[in-house]
């Protein structure tokens, strides 16, 4: 089970921003995914970090520029954030990657991932204090763009 979940999370990784079909069998064609104008994002399809807020309750892949990353070791939970647009207070996007899963990445998220590189993160969006979020359990579900 899990290994179909992550080779679903990939192909969708893939097909969001345009990676060929070809390289993903079975899967629809980032294309055919595309919601029509004014319609929600259909899974899978780039949302850019500004929109995120608006596919609150939905998985899809929303991208952006990374503007800091922090690894809070003393705070619940052992939090490393992903914030991207502004650092915080006023980040557009989080990606919040907690202590149970900072083993699955190597190396570390704060070596890994560098401030102006521009990521794609697939997931549930929700919203915590106003702010669009994802939750990272598996490195999977982070990647350039």
């Amino acid at each position: 089970m899990a290994r179909l979940f992550i080779a679903a999370t990939l192909g969708l990784f893939l097909t969001a921003c345009g990676v060929p079909p070809a390289r993903t069998p079975g899967l629809v064609p980032a294309a055919e995914t595309r919601a029509p104008a004014g319609a929600s994002p259909a899974v899978g399809e780039c949302v850019p970090i500004g929109e995120a807020a608006a596919v609150a309750g939905r998985r899809v892949t929303v991208c952006g520029n990374l503007a800091e990353v922090t690894y809070r070791p003393g705070t619940a939970g052992q939090p490393t954030f992903l914030n991207f647009g502004r650092p915080y207070p006023n980040p557009t996007f989080v990606a919040v990657i907690w202590g149970e899963a900072r083993p699955r990445f190597d190396p570390v998220p704060e070596a890994r991932f560098l401030p102006g590189q521009r990521l794609c993160v697939s997931g549930e969006v929700e919203l915590y204090r106003g702010t669009p979020q994802v939750v990272i359990t598996d490195p999977v579900q982070v990647r350039p763009c």
